[in-house]
């Protein structure tokens, strides 16, 4: 039996309508934090709706749908999806919160923060980087490797995009006030956040000790993915954060509290203690 190339072309198609894939672009970061300093590694892949974020939790992941301007947290363990609450269609928080921020904020000490140019710095999986330093009163807080290059990414700059989106809804619904912080490298890093994001990407971010918290350790672009990558899975549970804390309080409720030793009275121990001897 023999095909034609026509015929042969149309079998290929079927094949592909069969097994339907699409590319994404792939990033792998390392990130250390915690109270211990522990190394965590992430991997996001994103196409241009989607982005799927999967860490050192192997049985949860984060969906992020860029049309919709939704996000859910998925556990496979439990079967279950949380939608996770948008920052732009959340209410205000009360007048009353809002004014204790305002009034911690102004006692805070004014921080000076400033983004310093250093010059070219290293390659980092194969992208050029600029290094800045981030600078608080003066005092060094970070070294800040920024890759232009990055966002060439469509998919990147996407990304970067909703993540800035939904920090400016999350700004916009606190009134413009920020969680006031006493570290004046946590201000620093926070007043200029949105200067380094019109920069690009940051590959690398080194603290002022040597110890790198941030690194971007593999990027490839046009990977497979299948439909169900970035697809909600439609037999799990779906709850809203309220839902959520409804059930677990349902629950909670249900649970009977232990029952007492027979013949002991409740609130009392099962047996008393030997009276000491008398002398």
């Amino acid at each position: 039996m023999s095909f034609s190339p026509r015929g042969l072309s149309f079998a290929i198609a079927g094949l592909l309508i069969a097994s339907p894939v699409w590319a994404a672009t792939l990033i792998e970061m390392n990130n250390v934090g915690g109270p211990q300093g522990q190394l965590h590694k992430q991997q996001m892949l994103i196409d241009d709706q989607h982005a799927r974020m999967e860490g050192s939790q192997t049985n949860q992941y984060l969906l992020i749908s860029f049309g919709e301007n939704k996000s859910y947290m998925v556990n496979t363990a439990q079967k279950q999806v949380l939608e996770m609450p948008n920052p732009s269609s959340q209410p205000s928080p009360p007048p009353a919160f809002l004014k204790q921020l305002q009034d911690q904020q102004a006692k805070l000490p004014e921080v000076k923060a400033e983004l310093v140019k250093k010059g070219p710095g290293p390659d980092i999986v194969g992208l050029p980087t600029v290094q800045y330093q981030v600078m608080a009163n003066g005092e060094l807080c970070s070294d800040e490797y920024i890759s232009e290059k990055a966002l060439e990414n469509q998919h990147l700059k996407l990304f970067t995009q909703y993540m800035q989106n939904m920090k400016n809804a999350r700004k916009k619904a606190m009134g413009g006030l920020r969680m006031p912080s006493a570290n004046a490298c946590a201000q620093a890093a926070d007043t200029l956040a949105d200067e380094v994001a019109k920069l690009g990407l940051s590959m690398r971010s080194v603290a002022k000790d040597g110890t790198v918290m941030q690194e971007v350790v593999a990027l490839k672009t046009d990977v497979a993915t299948k439909p169900d990558t970035f697809s909600v899975p439609k037999d799990y549970e779906t709850m809203t954060a309220q839902q959520m804390m409804q059930k677990a309080m349902e629950r909670m409720k249900q649970m009977k509290p232990p029952t007492p030793p027979t013949g002991a009275p409740q609130g009392a121990p099962a047996t008393q203690p030997t009276p000491a001897p008398q002398q």
